[in-house]
């Protein structure tokens, strides 16, 4: 978690939407300009995975980029990793077909309960469940799960983005 100092635009941006009593003053933080600890203090945002999801859309990478490396803290993948995995992804898969935003969610939930062995058909049976279950929820609620479709539709990705985040989350805390 990166320090947010009070005033920057990520901090007004939370303040305005959650209000300030959300954030954690943490004393003895390092200064980034003097690098000195004494009488600094430093505000300290906690977000949801669906907000680490589109504040990562919001800088640049793309849906499944978003979600998977939002998801981090459960994967136990570094964000680096998770970017440079998900980069082709995006824009269904560069195609228009399978949303970025699902596809990271699966591989999120793939880290998360793995099928690495191929003589273990209890972890198949269980992942494969649960990426029927992840998809056929996404094109309950949204109609299809084609990128070009959704956009067709005029879905926002960042809309995609944080309800799959959110899904990936719940299905990993409940599948532990």
């Amino acid at each position: 978690m990166r320090p947010i100092q009070r005033g920057s635009a990520l901090h007004l941006q939370r303040s305005a939407s959650r209000g300030a009593d959300d954030a954690e003053v943490v004393p003895h933080s390092i200064c980034p300009l003097s690098e000195r600890t004494e009488g600094f203090f430093c505000e300290v945002m906690i977000m949801t995975v669906s907000e680490k999801a589109v504040l990562l859309h919001g800088q640049g990478y793309n849906c499944a980029q978003s979600v998977l490396a939002a998801c981090g803290e459960y994967t136990g993948m570094d964000e680096k990793t998770a970017l440079a995995i998900a980069g082709g992804f995006g824009g269904g898969m560069r195609c228009g077909e399978m949303c970025g935003a699902v596809s990271g969610a699966l591989m999120a939930v793939g880290l998360c309960c793995p099928y690495n062995d191929a003589s273990d058909t209890e972890a198949k049976v269980k992942i494969a469940t649960l990426a029927k279950a992840l998809t056929r929820d996404f094109h309950d609620n949204f109609g299809c799960v084609r990128c070009l479709e959704l956009k067709r539709e005029g879905i926002s990705c960042d809309e995609l983005i944080a309800y799959e985040a959110v899904k990936a989350e719940k299905m990993i805390k409940d599948n532990k």
